[in-house]
Order: C-alpha cells, then structure tokens, then sequence
C-alpha cells in the first residue's frame, strides 16, 4: 500500500542546506559531471602527460634550433652581448618537463610531478616574458589546478576535470571577445595586414585570393608609415575574419550543452587544426586539442598518446629537412 504522502516511509531525505552544492559546484558542473570515475581518472592523467610531452618537445625545438640573442638591461637598451636564455632556460625547462612526464604516471608522485610542471612553466614564462608566448599562461596554469587536487580522490578529480573544461572553455570565448574589442576583424583589416607582412600566413591565401588582390597587399610588405589600406575588396577574407571570432564564442556553448558535447567536441578539434594552417602555431593548437579531448567520454588522449609522438617526430624531421619551414 503506497504511503498517504509521498516519502513518509521512504529512507531518502531531502539535502540539508549544508549538503546542497554550493553556486561553484554548480556553475563548474556545467562543463559536465558524468563521467566514471575510472574514465575520469584517466583522462586526467593522460592529459597530463600530453601536455608534458608537447612541452618537452617544444622546448627541445627552442633549445635547438632557436636562440635569444637580446635581453633587455634596466635601461631599456638591447644588449647582444648578455647571456642568450634559451643558452640556459631551455634545455633545463626541457630536462625537467620530461622528468615531470615521466613522474606523471606514477599515482603516489603525480602531484608533484604537477607541482614541478607548474614551477618549469612559470619560470619559462617569466624568463622569456615580454615575448612569452600565448599559451604558456594557459599551460601554467593547468598544471596549476592539476597540482591543487589529489588525483586519488574522486570528488577532487571531478573539480581538477571540471576546471580544465572551464579553462579550455574560457580561453576560446575571450579569445572571439578580445577580437571583437580588438576592431579590426569586421572588415577583415587584421588578416589583410598579416597577408601583407607575413609570408608565411600568407601561403595559404595563394590558393584562395585573385592573384591581383594578393599582390597588392603583399606590395605594402613591412609596416610603415603611409602603408596601406589594409582592407580587401575579396568578400571572402572579412567573411572569414568575422567567422573566426563568432566561432570562437560559439564552441563553448556547444561543448557544455549534453546534447551537443560530441558534435562541438569534433568542431572544436577541427578549427584548432584549421586554425593552424596560416598562423602555424603548432605548439598552441595541440595543447588546445588535447585540452578539448577532455570533453570526451572516452580517454582520447591516452588512445592518440603514440599519436602524439610520431606527429612530434615528424615534425623534428621537417624542421630539420626545411630550415625555413618554421612552427610556433
């Protein structure tokens, strides 16, 4: 016989206040809480390593075929003759990223191996700060909130997994805001200048614009005084500038929303990899791949691990096949 008001006899019980989540529970559960705690666990892990391993790589890259060749002295003046840093924080940070790597598949020291990737990121970046590239912060802090929560406990994992999808998701929605403040996107200025000044982000344009219109904006060539308009009459390169930006703000949405997380995970690899035709900024685009993987169901980056590797060998091959063939 069913009770005269519902739950009068039943076990369950409303949650007090105290065990009701708080407004951050609720708005980190929004990029997903549904995981296994097995799949959970080894996403987490995976992903570490990954970036460990484009790290260590990266670095390798800069200690071996780049060199700082100017600091900047307390008088603003260029010195040349001050020692290079990549003489010394390179080859150092990349030893360390692959002890951290190897360190992160080990459960009782992964923590620290988060701690000791957290510390390498933030002395490469304030070393090399102004020019420190754009992802480094991101990556710091990663390794940051890796750091922050135990990787044996469950509860801990699910904010540590939680906090990576809101960073990845963070990063891309300011990346189409910073744009659209920025200005000189709406009629395609900002591409038009990198076609004309850059010649690598140019390539791609060869197949694509009127030879005419690519030719005059390459004739501008360096920034200078007078130089200009850095403006198309080919519709199709504003098209793609204003693309870009809304594109940005829309993926997030399309990755927290259930319904929509496999398709926007599939979008989103393939505009990181789109992304990276022009731009080249290789080292950006994989460390934002393996950040969205995150948003699978399965452990993608422990699956494309040897994937990884072989793309790192491959592309130390065509650097070193083609000098000028250079990545970022």
């Amino acid at each position: 016989m069913e009770p005269e008001h519902p739950g009068e006899h039943s076990s369950e019980r409303s949650p007090s206040p105290e065990e009701r989540p708080g407004w951050t529970q609720r708005v980190l559960a929004w990029a997903g809480d549904d995981l296994p705690a097995t799949v959970r666990e080894a996403q987490l892990r995976s992903v570490q390593i990954a970036l460990l391993l484009a790290l260590t790589f990266e670095l390798t890259i800069y200690a071996i075929y780049r060199r700082i060749e100017a600091v900047v002295d307390m008088s603003g003046a260029f010195d040349r003759q001050a020692l290079s840093v990549s003489d010394v924080a390179m080859p150092l940070g990349m030893g360390l990223a692959l002890l951290a790597m190897v360190l992160a598949r080990e459960e009782r020291v992964r923590r620290w191996s988060s701690w000791g990737a957290f510390a390498v990121m933030a002395a490469v970046a304030l070393t090399l700060f102004p020019n420190t590239p754009n992802h480094y912060p991101v990556l710091t802090i990663a390794f940051g909130f890796l750091a922050l929560f135990d990787p044996r406990d469950e509860a801990e994992q699910q904010v540590a997994l939680q906090g990576l999808r809101w960073l990845l998701a963070i990063v891309l929605f300011a990346a189409g805001v910073q744009k659209v403040l920025y200005g000189l996107y709406f009629q395609g200025e900002f591409f038009a200048y990198r076609i004309a000044t850059d010649p690598a982000f140019a390539r791609p344009f060869e197949w694509l614009m009127p030879v005419a219109e690519l030719e005059r904006l390459r004739s501008y060539g360096a920034l200078a005084e007078g130089a200009g308009p850095f403006r198309s009459s080919w519709w199709p390169l504003a098209a793609l500038a204003n693309a870009t930006y809304v594109i940005e703000m829309l993926l997030p949405v399309s990755l927290f929303w259930r319904r929509t997380r496999p398709l926007g995970l599939v979008l989103t690899v393939l505009f990181f990899v789109g992304m990276e035709i022009a731009p080249r900024e290789i080292f950006f685009g994989i460390m934002a791949i393996q950040m969205t993987l995150l948003f699978g169901r399965r452990d993608w980056n422990g699956r494309l691990m040897p994937m990884w590797i072989v793309l790192f060998l491959v592309l130390l091959a065509i650097r070193n096949i083609f000098p000028d063939f250079e990545f970022y």
